[in-house]
């Protein structure tokens, strides 16, 4: 009976299961397409649409000059922060993060494929320790 071998071709299947349980879990296309979806920004009932590779402090600038068009408006009232344009646009913008969706893909694929590896790992870890108690 070879163990080394019978050991591999179960991490295989193990492994195989594994990420295709975690890659059904975690839907990685859904979560790809809701990450490179549009971000809409609400504000007294209007909706901004910002696409959603924009940068942070761009959005923050579009924001600001917006909100400085709509001061012109007497009937406009600052709705957060410090009321000015550019304390309303960082608000709004909040935690916009263009890389979005590359970090939940890095988190995709660590969750799906680390603990095979790490599996694997610890495996020949045992089996070089075991090797060391071996007579020669």
């Amino acid at each position: 009976m070879n163990w080394g071998r019978g050991l591999l071709r179960a991490w295989v299947l193990i492994s195989v299961i594994w990420v295709a349980l975690a890659l059904y879990a975690l839907d990685p296309l859904d979560t790809w397409n809701k990450a490179s979806a549009d971000v809409v920004k609400v504000y007294h009932g209007t909706q901004l649409i910002f696409p959603a590779l924009i940068e942070r402090d761009v959005m923050e600038r579009a924001l600001a000059e917006y909100f400085r068009e709509q001061r012109a408006d007497p009937t406009w009232q600052p709705r957060f922060g410090e009321g000015t344009p550019e304390g309303e646009a960082k608000l709004i913008a909040g935690e916009h993060d263009p890389n979005l969706r590359w970090w939940k893909t890095g988190t995709i694929v660590t969750m799906a494929f680390g603990p095979p590896i790490l599996l694997i790992a610890f495996g020949m870890a045992l089996q070089w320790v075991s090797r060391g108690f071996a007579s020669k």
